[in-house]
């Protein structure tokens, strides 16, 4: 049986994730801490704490763990299932948002005249501030000219929230994992990314409990997918992924047409000194309609995770119970 923790990380500093080209005037941040951004700062925290030592517990924490996306308190990630009415106005008698995998009444060809958009998977509710900065000059120590840069930032006393899910062969990792209470996030690490961590252990995953076999099951990824099909082509179909996992028949899936993200996933494995290869990936927020679910396979599904790379943080899937809201309060996240 997985072994499953719920993190909560809280920014003693700026945050920043950056985005892109590093060289460029402007470096974006990610709004929340991507699965691979929590791994990564936690297996250099492990190893500054082990005094380097990369030994079997560590293998099976950050080889054979999975850490999700942690999302600031507030943010909401979009459902791709869902229908805005494009030029809302509020006195039409007729729902702004209307999540086709909950909703039966039609209301999704209710508008306000301009028709309705597809939600993108994006998150929202965020405060990003940026920061601007310059270079010195080495020989005069005053500013540069022609080199300013700004960087965009998460705010101090940001509280993201996560999960971690670890094999049943992890008790002695997972205490030690539990006793790091600190770790650097981000980069620019020096100055910015400190924070404290807290850590809850669950009984299993998130939302098993609510389901219920003999109803339809509604699902999403709050991260980026990577699927392969049979011949280990890049693919982009989601509900063939599903099927091949074997959790249910599949009613519908809202990734169509599917939005993708490339070159996501590269970078530079510092370990082997090799590059990382860039991937192909269905961006979060894709969503599936379930029925005649298998609770065991789904079980499976929960805690694997689906399509490659997931061990990095990807294909994380979780169980939506009710319909999606544009507000924290109304939304699964």
């Amino acid at each position: 049986m997985s072994k499953w923790l719920r993190i909560k990380i809280t920014a003693k500093q700026r945050i920043s994730l950056g985005v892109g080209n590093e060289k460029s005037f402007l470096t974006r941040t990610h709004p929340y801490l991507p699965g691979s951004v929590v791994r990564g700062a936690l297996a250099a925290t492990w190893l500054r704490e082990s005094n380097g030592t990369a030994d079997s517990l560590f293998t099976t924490v950050f080889e054979q763990g999975r850490f999700s996306p942690a999302f600031p308190s507030g943010a909401v990630l979009e459902n791709q299932s869902v229908k805005q009415c494009k030029y809302h106005d509020g006195n039409s008698g007729h729902p702004e948002f209307v999540d086709l995998a909950f909703d039966h009444t039609g209301n999704s060809e209710t508008h306000c005249g301009a028709g309705r958009d597809d939600l993108k998977g994006n998150v929202s509710g965020v405060r990003v501030g940026t920061r601007v900065t310059t270079a010195l000059d080495p020989g005069k120590n005053t500013a540069s000219e022609g080199k300013l840069f700004s960087r965009e930032y998460l705010e101090k006393g940001t509280v993201f929230a996560g999960y971690v899910c670890l094999p049943d062969s992890a008790d002695a990792a997972l205490d030690f994992l539990m006793r790091i209470s600190s770790a650097f996030f981000g980069g620019r690490s020096s100055v910015m990314g400190r924070s404290d961590i807290k850590w809850e252990e669950l009984s299993e995953a998130p939302g098993l409990s609510t389901v219920n076999t003999a109803e339809p099951v509604v699902i999403r990824t709050i991260s980026p997918t990577i699927l392969v099909d049979s011949y280990g082509l890049p693919s982009i179909d989601l509900a063939a992924a599903l099927q091949e996992a074997s959790v249910g028949t599949v009613e519908a899936t809202w990734s169509n047409p599917p939005r993708v993200e490339s070159g996501i996933a590269g970078g530079w494995h510092m370990a082997t000194g090799l590059p990382k290869p860039a991937e192909i990936a269905l961006v979060p927020g894709a969503v599936a309609k379930l029925t005649g679910v298998d609770l065991q396979n789904l079980k499976q599904l929960l805690d694997s995770g689906l399509g490659l790379r997931t061990n990095e943080g990807y294909g994380w899937v979780e169980v939506v119970t009710e319909p999606w809201a544009p507000t924290a309060e109304g939304a699964a996240r």
